[in-house]
């Protein structure tokens, strides 16, 4: 037992969004951006469970937002305003939003064919959450009015508004959501 031991010590973190760039695949494989990362390009490797690193792609570029899907086969991650998806084994990475502007985090469905992500409205002004298959072949909006009702009815932040919003989506059948919290500055 005893406290906490650093694994990795080369982690980029991002003062613009105050993330520490990493995550875990379901088999304990754990993936991440290396400091250097923010201020250059960046290179995606794998750690696997004996602290060996293997990149899983040799071009380095700006990517962010790394999520693995469940069954451990696939990345979705984010590089310029598009979101991408890597097939680990052939290390192929595939460009799948094409219909959206300024696409974040991409989140996995259990099902590790589907993803949701947040782009930004075509009115410049807020963000929509989208379903989009791994392929890239359906993109569908997301009809969140109701969570936007919620988050109004909550108040601007706090617990309550977390509590809400989350129960909101448990209720409509979410697989997975993305809570960040913003400091004011």
């Amino acid at each position: 037992r005893g406290g906490p031991v650093p694994i990795v010590d080369d982690v980029a973190d991002d003062v613009t969004d105050r993330t520490a760039h990493f995550d875990f695949a379901n088999d304990g494989t754990l993936v991440y951006l290396s400091r250097d990362a923010v201020t250059s390009d960046r290179t995606i490797a794998w750690m696997d469970k004996s602290a060996q690193v293997h990149k899983l792609l040799e071009a380095p570029g700006r990517y962010a937002y790394l999520f693995p899907s469940p069954d451990g086969r696939k990345l979705a991650f984010v590089s310029g305003q598009d979101i991408w998806v890597l097939d680990v084994k052939r290390g192929r990475p595939s460009r799948v939003s094409f219909n959206t502007l300024g696409n974040q985090w991409p989140v996995w469905a259990p099902d590790s064919a589907h993803l949701v992500f947040s782009a930004q409205n075509r009115s410049g002004i807020g963000r929509s959450l989208w379903w989009l298959r791994a392929d890239g072949a359906v993109h569908i909006p997301l009809d969140v009015p109701a969570f936007a009702a919620r988050i109004a009815e909550a108040g601007f932040g706090g617990a309550l508004n977390a509590f809400e919003t989350m129960k909101a989506m448990i209720e409509a059948g979410a697989a997975a959501v993305h809570f960040e919290d913003q400091l004011a500055g």
